[in-house]
């Protein structure tokens, strides 16, 4: 019995460890999406943009995408995720998708040279990360 208690006790210590994990990764990869947006907006600003500084910058954007998402796998790390992320999965997963075609838009913009579209894009990545912290996000 006490060996059981013991097990439990380690059992319960390493989830709690885990879900720490990920909030840790989550948090992590936002403050990246967010010092890619911000560096990504000033280059938009200039006139005309350095756009081979703006295709790293979209780029590097781009391959950050898909790292934050599946540290969402657990519900017992929360963060500043509400529920929804847990009790609305497909929502969740929309919301993802939308980012991620958004991100990529831009990426595409930059690529090509054109500081009009990518302007257009960085608004459209703009208003899906908004959508998302309004619906999932604390």
């Amino acid at each position: 019995m006490k060996y059981c208690l013991i097990l439990c006790l380690l059992a319960l210590l390493s989830n709690a460890h885990a879900a720490d994990a990920d909030v840790a990764a989550r948090e992590r990869y936002m403050k990246d999406f967010r010092s890619a947006n911000k560096a990504i907006g000033r280059l938009l600003k200039a006139n005309p943009a350095d756009m081979a500084a703006l295709s790293r910058q979209t780029a590097d954007l781009q391959a950050l995408a898909d790292k934050p998402w599946p540290h969402y796998a657990s519900p017992a790390a929360t963060g500043e995720a509400k529920a929804a992320v847990w009790q609305q999965p497909q929502q969740f997963q929309a919301a993802i998708q939308r980012f991620s075609e958004a991100t990529a838009a831009l990426n595409n913009a930059a690529q090509q040279g054109s500081q009009a579209a990518a302007q257009s894009a960085f608004g459209q990545l703009g208003q899906s990360c908004k959508a998302c912290h309004d619906t999932f996000r604390r």
